[in-house]
């Protein structure tokens, strides 16, 4: 008998000890957990910040500086600043500019200014009263949580070289870009805004793809061989495509030669 209720009690007290683990285990697994879920709630919730985005550029100014020679006959010279790289990202924040001038009396006509969030925006600064033979430093700072600075200078020719662009619409949707040079010859360089799809049975635009994200977005192309001799012109085409119309002043068109890029100015050969 007595050796009855021994392995009885030893069976208690075995049924006891591994009651007593199961609670400790589970103990240890809810503190764990806890430990487990407080870290991953943690943890998660720094996945909520992302960097926002921050745009500011131009048609004309670059970060590190960019050197023009313009028309002689300009006298002004409009300069677009916005939020955006390629026509359709924009900045998430509103960015403020400052734009400043250097050299020989020209004026700009505003110096500060909002781009304003929500999409893209874009702000026109004219700079004016440039001479024959003068040279014109510009700068401008943009900021959002981030700066960055944009410059370039722009000596105006005291010689005949001058290069010219003009826009016309052909028919409904058809955008057409001619480009002519007097006594300057070199390399053609163009920007084209968003919204265009550039014609693909001309040889100069059939290589250019600026379908991206269900969109044609802004873009460039080279033209080295049309504008071999000093007195050229060139038709480009394109077609509407997201655009509801555009002008001259939405495209950027550079000859360069020895001396260095010229900026076209908007208009036809006088």
């Amino acid at each position: 008998m007595a050796k009855g209720k021994h392995a009885k009690g030893a069976s208690r007290i075995g049924l006891c000890v591994r009651i007593a683990l199961v609670v400790f285990v589970a103990a240890a697994l809810c503190g764990t957990g806890g430990i487990a879920a407080k870290y991953i709630q943690e943890t998660g919730g720094i996945n909520i910040f992302t960097a926002k985005e921050f745009y500011f550029s131009s048609n004309l100014l670059e970060k590190g500086g960019a050197e023009y020679i313009l028309n002689s006959d300009t006298h002004m010279l409009p300069i677009v600043l916005t939020n955006s790289d390629d026509g359709l990202r924009s900045a998430d924040d509103p960015v403020l500019f400052e734009v400043g001038v250097a050299g020989d009396l020209a004026t700009l006509s505003i110096t500060t200014g909002t781009l304003a969030a929500g999409g893209v925006s874009e702000e026109v600064v004219a700079l004016s009263g440039m001479i024959p033979g003068g040279t014109y430093t510009i700068a401008a700072t943009g900021s959002a949580g981030y700066s960055k600075t944009l410059s370039a200078t722009f000596k105006v020719s005291d010689g005949g070289k001058n290069v010219y662009k003009h826009v016309a619409l052909v028919g409904v949707n058809c955008v057409e870009l001619t480009v002519w040079a007097q006594n300057v010859k070199g390399s053609l360089d163009v920007e084209f805004p968003a919204g265009l799809a550039p014609d693909s049975i001309d040889p100069v635009l059939a290589a250019v793809d600026n379908y991206s994200g269900g969109a044609y977005v802004a873009s460039s192309f080279a033209d080295a061989a049309s504008f071999a001799s000093t007195y050229s012109s060139r038709t480009y085409r394109f077609f509407l495509s997201g655009a509801s119309s555009v002008d001259a002043s939405d495209f950027t068109v550079t000859l360069t030669d020895a001396d260095g890029p010229h900026v076209a100015d908007s208009g036809t050969p006088s």
